[in-house]
């Protein structure tokens, strides 16, 4: 985690010492200065990805009472099928990633991190979905 810092602090210093040059007129925004700050916001940017990825992963475990789910999973219960339906699509679509339907058996696949999120919001249940949801597609397609 730290190279990654460190990576992300060296590019930012990269790109700095490059704005300044073109302001105090060292240099001209020429094609290859061009493509060189291109690569170099590129760099930075994989790298901050890759940090919060880490980040996101080093969170701690969140530790769930039956009590909670047992509320959450009555409440869902309750609005996924007599409640609006823009709060059943949001809602699903903040904690279901895939359904699988078979002969025999439904499968339903989702982030148990979301879920947890979902379930010790307690109090905001029904005000509102995480405004970021993770592997999101503008156009609600099911390929990559």
């Amino acid at each position: 985690m730290d190279s990654l810092q460190s990576e992300v602090a060296r590019a930012e210093d990269k790109l700095k010492r490059l704005y300044e040059m073109v302001e105090d007129g060292v240099t001209d925004m020429d094609d290859l200065l061009r493509d060189r700050l291109a690569t170099l916001k590129s760099e930075r940017e994989r790298a901050k990805a890759a940090l919060e990825r880490i980040k996101a992963q080093a969170a701690p475990s969140i530790a769930l009472e039956p009590d909670q789910l047992e509320r959450f999973g009555v409440f869902m219960r309750e609005k996924i099928t007599v409640g609006e339906t823009s709060f059943r699509r949001a809602n699903l679509r903040a904690v279901v990633e895939a359904v699988e339907v078979d002969d025999q058996v439904i499968r339903i696949h989702g982030s148990k991190t979301s879920l947890e999120q979902s379930v010790v919001a307690g109090e905001q249940i029904g005000k509102g979905v995480r405004g970021f949801i993770r592997k999101w597609r503008a156009r609600r397609d099911s390929n990559s």
